[in-house]
């Protein structure tokens, strides 16, 4: 997809939100009856999850600001440098304690590869609920780095692996349902 159809796809989703919150779909949701206010992290993962049905995949980042936090996507393309491959193990003497706690194959190392703010610095953001803070207007920021973005500091950036919870995956077929 070109940036230009990702940010279609993107305002396409964003307005399917929409028609659903205002038909008092989400008023039992514990967050997203006020969307796009304090909901960025959900509507993250659930764009995450529209537009892999596309072909794109995606990077969920987390960011701080003045003691809150933000969240958006980044496309995972050729604008993103792959990050260092980091494994880590569990201590030898915590195996059998582990092991009692389900924990299968506790000897194996575990990935903890992560993305670091320089892998992702030339993607392109796709923000939909950005217009949730009073310095920023766009609905649907599909771009560089920009300026209101930049406010924020990086957390953390981990590549998308679908929905986990039944609360995402009965929302989002909600907004399927906006979507036909």
């Amino acid at each position: 997809m070109t940036d230009r159809e990702i940010k279609q796809q993107t305002q396409r989703f964003r307005i399917a939100i929409e028609h659903a919150r205002d038909e008092g779909r989400f008023k039992e949701d514990i967050s997203f009856d006020r969307f796009p206010w304090a909901c960025c992290g959900d509507t993250s993962l659930l764009l995450a999850e529209y537009l892999q049905k596309y072909g794109v995949d995606s990077i969920y980042v987390e960011n701080e600001r003045d003691g809150g936090s933000h969240a958006w996507l980044v496309v995972k393309d050729n604008r993103i440098k792959a990050p260092q491959k980091m494994v880590n193990r569990y201590p030898e003497q915590l195996w059998d304690t582990l092991q009692s706690y389900g924990v299968a194959n506790p000897e194996k190392p575990i990935d903890i590869t992560h993305y670091e703010l320089d892998d992702i610095k030339d993607a392109l953001i796709v923000d939909i609920t950005s217009d949730q803070f009073s310095d920023y207007d766009i609905p649907v920021y599909v771009g560089k780095l920009d300026e209101f973005h930049k406010t924020f500091s990086f957390e953390r950036a981990n590549d998308y692996n679908g929905l986990k919870s039944v609360r995402l995956r009965n929302l989002y077929r909600i907004i399927e349902e906006y979507l036909s």
